[in-house]
């Protein structure tokens, strides 16, 4: 006859917590003197609960008819030890011309949320040429008039010329 066998029965149970890690949130920009070029930008590094790894930095420009272009990356650089503040000099930007920045950053959990925009804020004129063609046209014992031409790689979107200055001899 067979007799029912009374068999335990074990179970194993693994129980996993799952924690959420956080995205680094927005950094706060501080925009530094611009130059014709470039400009220095820097932000207060906000501490979540992992590391930041890396930032990524977006700049648009602005025309002046209130035209705001496309968000484009403009630098990508690890995130320093440690660190309070950031700093990233963006270079390669056209003089005379309006543009406006936005970071986000990166940790293992992935990347965060973009700053809100900077401020508007334009790069400044290039330097300008030297004036060619000078001549003396009218010449008295006291007074010289002169006449010169304006260099022929002036263009006036990079800045008005403000005065010229004559040195004598």
């Amino acid at each position: 006859t067979g007799g029912a066998q009374n068999q335990d029965a074990v179970y194993h149970t693994t129980v996993f917590s799952l924690v959420q890690a956080e995205l680094p949130q927005p950094p706060t920009l501080r925009l530094g003197a611009p130059f014709s070029s470039s400009l220095k930008l820097e932000w207060a590094v906000r501490r979540a609960d992992l590391p930041v790894l890396r930032y990524e930095i977006q700049r648009r420009e602005h025309s002046d008819v209130n035209i705001t272009f496309e968000w484009i990356e403009s630098a990508s650089l690890r995130a320093g030890p440690d660190s309070v503040f950031e700093v990233a000099l963006i270079t390669a930007l056209s003089s005379f011309t309006a543009y406006q920045f936005r970071v986000r950053a990166r940790n293992e959990a992935g990347w965060g949320e973009y700053s809100s925009p900077s401020e508007v804020f334009r790069t400044v004129p290039n330097s300008p040429l030297p004036a060619s063609n000078v001549m003396a046209i009218n010449t008295t014992d006291a007074s010289v008039t002169l006449r010169w031409q304006l260099s022929p790689e002036y263009n006036p979107s990079q800045g008005n010329i403000a005065r010229y200055t004559v040195h004598y001899q």
